[in-house]
This record gives structure tokens, C-alpha cells and sequence, in this order.
């Protein structure tokens, strides 16, 4: 599945948990979450948990994690 699809799912589909790839194609990871974050703000919905997966171990792919996690 690609981020695209991700992102439309999570907008149809009621779900507890989220658990993604940072890697996906099309839409990563990081830019799914915002969306889906941008999205329960508009809908005033309460935000699903998201964890994000990831094989780099790069500080800068870290920070940049930390910093989606609530926006």
C-alpha cells in the first residue's frame, strides 16, 4: 500500500491505531501523519495514535519524527 491509499483509508475507516513505514511510496510516512493530523483538525476528531517505522537511524529523521508527532 502507498502512502496515498494510507491516507485515504484513514479518512474513511475508523481505526485505534496506526502503525506506518516512514519509507512508503508515493506519500512517506512523515508527510502521512501531517495529513492525517491536518485532517482530524479539520473534522475536530480526537488524534489516532501513529507509530512510525523505520530502518535509518539518522538524528535528522528522529527530530523530524518528534516534531509531526503532535502538529
Amino acid at each position: 500500500m502507498d502512502g496515498e491509499a494510507a491516507l485515504q483509508l484513514a479518512q474513511t475507516q475508523a481505526f485505534d491505531l496506526i502503525i506506518t513505514d516512514l519509507g512508503l511510496p508515493g506519500l512517506s510516512g512523515i508527510d502521512l501523519t501531517r495529513k492525517i493530523r491536518m485532517f482530524e483538525k479539520e473534522k475536530c476528531k480526537p488524534p489516532i495514535p501513529i507509530i512510525g517505522l523505520t530502518a535509518h537511524s539518522e538524528e535528522k529523521i528522529k527530530k523530524k519524527l518528534l516534531a509531526v508527532r503532535n502538529e
